[in-house]
């Protein structure tokens, strides 16, 4: 026997669907207009002179809700981080059915357009790249996983160039990945500090330089 539907009962199911949905937006707005706030602030003002309620003013929330969101300034840290790492359109597996020589040249390209797309999210992001130099700092955790995320996939990069033969076999995966975010980060800051002194496109083709007279097979005689 077929259960008969009513329709009252499937009203209100859609409209808790429907809250549900709505409630769940509202929150990821709400992050994100958190996360902004954050960026500009930071870039601003520094870590250690923003606050989370600074943060929540700055994005028209109150004070209870950044914390109900994120917890603590180390929380709220990491989520921007992570958010900047996803800005860089690097994945590991870009490398997958391509060129992996190619591959890390587009993470170095990617980089540099994210650098300059949003000067001010960048610059909030160097600026907790300092952050984390402190060696008791609260924020240190956050920056040493992301870190190690960042290299940890330009190793997956330069392995699968090494099983394919693409890239070197005699190269050290772990050296060329902290060279690589040495130069990205290195040159990033530098354009920071005196964005007309330093050019990007020309230090983008060195970066790509380094990456094939580096890394390439040498031919065979």
């Amino acid at each position: 026997m077929i259960a008969a539907r009513h329709p009252e009962g499937s009203t209100r199911s859609a409209r808790s669907g429907a809250a549900r949905r709505n409630q769940r937006q509202r929150r990821s707005q709400a992050e994100e207009a958190l996360l902004d706030a954050a960026a500009r602030l930071f870039a601003r003002r520094g870590v250690d002179h923003t606050s989370l309620a600074d943060i929540s003013q700055e994005a028209g929330y109150s004070p209870r809700l950044i914390t109900h969101h994120f917890g603590s300034k180390a929380a709220l840290v990491d989520r921007l981080l992570r958010r900047n790492l996803h800005e860089f359109h690097f994945v590991a597996a870009a490398s997958d059915g391509g060129h992996e020589l190619e591959a890390l040249v587009a993470v170095v390209k990617a980089y540099f357009a994210w650098m300059t797309r949003n000067e001010e999210t960048a610059r909030a992001y160097f600026v907790l790249c300092s952050a984390g130099l402190t060696e008791d700092g609260e924020l240190r955790p956050a920056f040493v996983s992301i870190d190690s995320t960042f290299r940890t996939g330009l190793q997956t990069i330069v392995r699968a160039g090494q099983r394919s033969e693409t890239i070197r076999s005699d190269v050290d995966a772990e050296g060329v990945a902290t060279a690589l975010v040495g130069i990205m980060r290195g040159t990033g800051s530098q354009f920071l500090v005196n964005p007309g002194a330093v050019d990007l496109d020309t230090a983008q083709e060195v970066c790509k330089q380094f990456i094939w007279h580096t890394l390439a097979p040498h031919p065979t005689p």
